[in-house]
């Protein structure tokens, strides 16, 4: 197990890695040398989220982000990887931003790949959990989750709680934002 890792069985809420026999989840830091490795297969998965579901981002600029906000000693981008068997099989890449007029957490992608091992709820909610947290110790006063296809809102609803709060339309697609206030005793 990494330095600063913490078994998910041992703790309600994982620190910066937690590990369970069939994968490990690590939210990637310049100060843990083995997370280091994994920053360019990151990369390489936001890049190809992005040409899959046709995102109006450029893959490789926001790889550069990734770079240096995880060079950076106060990173406002993080990516939360899972990793089975020494392969990336799972990415959230979260971020810290000025929104309307008030700073909001942003889950800018989520990816779990197809025919691996499903992650299980009690997982998710404690990522979700220390997304929050990570949301809170930086000013954000609402979470939001940017939804890439319609299926997702029940889910995001029924999981997390999270409402709609507007809808951006295009003449060839549409994307769902849901956002989610954040407070202290939500964690």
């Amino acid at each position: 197990m990494a330095p600063g890792a913490t078994s998910n069985r041992e703790v309600p809420c994982w620190q910066d890695t937690a590990m369970v026999p069939e994968w490990e989840i690590a939210v990637l830091k310049k100060q843990y040398p083995e997370h280091w490795r994994w920053v360019p297969d990151l990369c390489t998965r936001v890049e190809r989220f992005c040409r899959t579901y046709d995102s109006d981002a450029d893959g490789r600029l926001i790889g550069q982000a990734i770079h240096a906000h995880f060079l950076s000693d106060d990173p406002h981008m993080l990516g939360i990887v899972m990793i089975s068997s020494g392969v990336m099989i799972a990415h959230l890449l979260v971020s810290i931003d000025r929104w309307m007029g008030c700073t909001v957490c942003t889950v800018l992608q989520y990816e779990h790949d197809t025919g691996t091992l499903p992650i299980p709820r009690a997982t998710l909610q404690s990522v979700f959990s220390w997304v929050q947290a990570w949301g809170l110790e930086h000013g954000a006063v609402r979470l939001q989750c940017l939804v890439r296809e319609p299926t997702l809102v029940k889910t995001f609803a029924a999981f997390y709680h999270f409402r709609p709060f507007s809808m951006i339309m295009t003449w060839y697609d549409y994307r769902y934002s849901w956002s989610h206030r954040l407070s202290p005793s939500m964690i």
